[in-house]
């Protein structure tokens, strides 16, 4: 083993805790970050659904400020839907995967369509090329059943028509306009849809929480004029994607802080984590110096016990 003189090891030791000490604070710091990454898009969705993300747009056009923005209404989801809503369906897997294939749940708990082998399953079924229950683009599917935290997280469907299925846990609903289709999306994973949704949840204590049809339907919903629902759509898309980029850095940054203490060690043993002092005593006069005493020790007559 490389044995440092005994200054620069007091060194190394006092570098390593320094350096140990700052990536441990780093960590702590981005094990935060998600949590306040959550928070600061609720906030904007907060703010785009009160129009407070538009006011200095609505400004440049004289437009004046009330408990909704002028040329804003509120309408319900009866009234702002083409299609729907529509449960779906749940046969069993099928566990040699030849059946039609279905989205399981955590397809869109995130709030985004996320397929993959984990979020899709195969039916014991072949599902009919006429049922009502193929997804195609620009569905969206909002969650009916789930934890309390998840209840209404809602996606909206970007795969091939007739690739999928949806289950039973989901309902489907249709919106023609594609401006108003993202607009609905993003406020139905916003903080105040999701609350009226849980305050309104049936199910009796230990079974998942649900919604009905009847009672999504009833959800109100601010909606702003065409135009400026566009500016909305459009501002939420940056925000968020400056928010991705973030969240990009800080699983990297993280990656990287998970081998950080390995390296400084690595560093430590090499003898480059500190500098050498050339008038420090080398490692062996100190060990020569150790094994003498040591010796010394063993040559050293025992003292015998008195007698009583």
């Amino acid at each position: 083993m490389p044995l440092a003189p005994l200054p620069e090891q007091r060194r190394i030791v006092e570098k390593i805790e320094a350096l140990t000490t700052r990536s441990r604070r780093a960590r702590e710091a981005l094990d935060s970050l998600p949590a306040l990454i959550d928070r600061y898009r609720q906030s904007i969705l907060a703010a785009a659904f009160r129009g407070d993300l538009t006011a200095e747009w609505r400004s440049d056009r004289d437009a004046a400020e009330d408990e909704l923005p002028t040329g804003w209404a509120w309408k319900t989801i009866a009234e702002i839907i083409d299609e729907g809503p529509t449960n779906g369906y749940s046969p069993k897997a099928a566990p040699d995967g030849n059946g039609t294939a279905s989205l399981r749940l955590s397809a869109t708990t995130s709030g985004r369509m996320i397929l993959n082998d984990s979020t899709i399953k195969k039916l014991v079924e072949v599902i009919p090329e006429d049922s009502k229950f193929w997804l195609k683009a620009g569905d969206i599917l909002i969650q009916r059943a789930n934890s309390l935290e998840h209840l209404g997280a809602t996606a909206v469907y970007d795969g091939a028509e007739k690739s999928f299925i949806y289950p039973d846990l989901m309902m489907r609903v249709r919106i023609a306009d594609p401006s108003l289709r993202t607009y609905f999306w993003r406020y139905m994973n916003g903080r105040s849809a999701r609350r009226w949704l849980k305050e309104r949840a049936t199910g009796t204590t230990g079974n998942m929480p649900k919604i009905s049809g009847a009672t999504l339907k009833e959800l109100p919903v601010p909606v702003p004029p065409h135009d400026e629902r566009a500016v909305i759509n459009r501002r939420i898309d940056q925000a968020f994607a400056a928010i991705n980029r973030l969240e990009q850095v800080s699983l990297e940054t993280g990656s990287r802080l998970a081998t950080l203490d390995q390296s400084i060690l690595a560093k430590a043993f090499r003898g480059e984590l500190v500098p050498q002092d050339p008038n420090d005593e080398p490692a062996s006069v100190l060990l020569e110096r150790i094994c003498a005493a040591r010796a010394a020790a063993g040559a050293a007559p025992r003292r015998g016990r008195r007698g009583a």
